[in-house]
């Protein structure tokens, strides 16, 4: 073994710096194992001392995987794991658009758009409809003011040109 291997080795530093956090990881994790496999009184009965091990062990396991997957390195992985597998979906969506359009059918993107359009057909219209009600009801209203001002012996009814007064 050469000089410089055993000074890495001694070192605690025989693996790459990317790979650090995840072996100090793995050593506190051995090394938690290990102290639970001591952490149970002897004076317990067989199921207790197996039940306090494995609680142990669960406990080191979950807060050794917590601490990593707070580790700076791992949010980064995951950020970047997530945002090509959304890329991912996007290309797989044009994909399959294109085939469907190849194949004269329609997509689901086709589907979206005319949903879209209808839905701004479907606002249009309620506001016309919308508008014209209001309007109806100005001339509902305009026409009840006209009504009652009219002299009670006078009969409502279509005027004549040339008809004088």
């Amino acid at each position: 073994m050469s000089d410089d291997a055993g000074k890495s080795h001694e070192a605690g530093d025989g693996f790459s710096p990317g790979a650090d956090p995840f072996t100090k990881m793995w050593g506190d994790f051995a090394s938690r194992m290990a102290a639970a496999g001591a952490a149970f009184a002897p004076e317990a009965t067989r199921s207790d001392a197996s039940r306090q091990v494995r609680t142990a062990m669960f406990k080191a396991m979950s807060e050794a995987c917590d601490e990593f997957m707070r580790t700076p390195q791992f949010q980064d992985m995951m950020k970047q794991s997530l945002s090509a597998s959304i890329q991912f979906r996007k290309q797989l969506n044009e994909f399959l658009g294109r085939m469907h359009h190849e194949f004269q059918g329609t997509s689901r993107q086709d589907v979206d758009q005319l949903m879209e359009v209808i839905g701004h057909v479907e606002r249009r219209l309620t506001d016309s409809v919308e508008r014209l009600s209001s309007r109806v009801d100005q001339l509902n209203a305009r026409l009840e003011r006209m009504e009652q001002s009219r002299p009670a012996g006078r009969k409502a009814g279509p005027r004549r040109r040339g008809a004088r007064k």
